[in-house]
């Protein structure tokens, strides 16, 4: 009886939940627009995508900022504040990745993307959907999650990790030893 008195009464600030989704939807445009500039056939198609995906990481930015401004000024959240600043600010890396390879496809200009190129975009667009349903989820998230969505966001990293192992290029090699440095920093 006590509990529920003292939640009833306990502040809820929800506007961490809606912030995160609209990082999370942020994330999917870039994703999507990423996509798509892997598989142009032309320099112009690529500087305008470059574009298209710069205003996504503004975007993205002002809401990270938001989002760390709300934290400070915000005495009760959800969860935990550290939590919530990790997830945005990793959302936020994310965007800045996609970014990242835009401005590259731009200034490298490459004749033909390889196939592993368009997989692993389509990998970022895969994995930024499955993120924005956790997201969602985070508002009714109790105490155990939710089996189904666990299983499509591990089978997701499976793709991903199994795609970055058959590519020549030995992107495999470089998640390999960022996990093994991750590991030792634990």
């Amino acid at each position: 009886m006590k509990i529920q008195l003292f939640s009833r009464l306990k502040p809820k600030e929800n506007k961490f939940f809606q912030l995160l989704h609209e990082m999370g939807e942020i994330t999917i445009k870039a994703a999507d627009l990423i996509v798509e500039c892997v598989q142009v056939s032309s320099h112009r198609e690529s500087i305008d995508y470059y574009r298209l995906i710069k205003d996504e990481e503004h975007k993205a930015d002002a809401v990270q900022s938001k989002i760390f401004e709300e934290l400070n000024n915000t005495f009760i959240t959800p969860f935990d504040r550290e939590d919530i600043n990790n997830l945005s600010a990793s959302m936020d890396d994310v965007v800045d990745l996609i970014n990242s390879c835009a401005k590259r496809i731009m200034l490298y200009n490459p004749k033909q993307m390889p196939s592993e190129g368009v997989k692993l975009a389509e990998l970022v667009r895969e994995s930024a959907t499955a993120l924005l349903l956790a997201i969602e989820e985070l508002d009714s998230f109790k105490k155990r999650p939710d089996a189904a969505l666990y299983r499509k966001n591990s089978r997701t990293y499976t793709k991903i990790v199994d795609t970055a192992h058959d590519t020549p290029s030995g992107i495999g090699k470089s998640i390999r030893r960022k996990r093994i440095c991750s590991r030792q920093t634990i």
